[in-house]
């Protein structure tokens, strides 16, 4: 019985976050969005359970809110497609906006709740991907 405690495998949390993955003002993946988008992809172990991605789709730079909002929308569904294509199996959440708040003390990578956007350097709010998981310990 003591053996079985030694050996068993503990499960840890994984969780995977990246943004900036557009050309800019369009849908379409960058080169550095797509070389991403694939690392996270290869980043999620084998067998890892209790995968749930949260895609947060953003514009801000088009004319009028209801362009941002469909420009947002299409860069969601795009990201949505690629890691389903790319064989993600598991719980998907997206939201699409065309304007964040996000408080000062609230930019830390690990303090932003996985529903929110990273930054880039001069406070745009970007299109993010957060994947989390379960895997099997060592």
């Amino acid at each position: 019985m003591l053996l079985d405690v030694l050996t068993t495998k503990t499960p840890r949390a994984g969780l995977l976050r990246d943004a900036a993955f557009y050309v800019g003002g369009t849908a379409k993946f960058s080169d550095a969005g797509r070389d991403k988008l694939r690392a996270m992809v290869s980043a999620i172990p084998e067998g890892a359970t209790d995968v749930a991605v949260t895609v947060v789709g953003v514009s801000t730079a088009m004319g009028t809110p209801e362009e941002n909002l469909e420009l947002a929308r299409d860069r969601a569904q795009r990201i949505v497609d690629y890691l389903k294509d790319a064989g993600v199996t598991g719980t998907y959440t997206v939201s699409v906006s065309t304007t964040f708040d996000v408080r000062a003390g609230d930019k830390a990578l690990d303090s932003v709740a996985m529903d929110q956007p990273l930054e880039s350097s001069a406070g745009k709010p970007l299109t993010s991907v957060a994947i989390s998981f379960t895997e099997p310990g060592p």
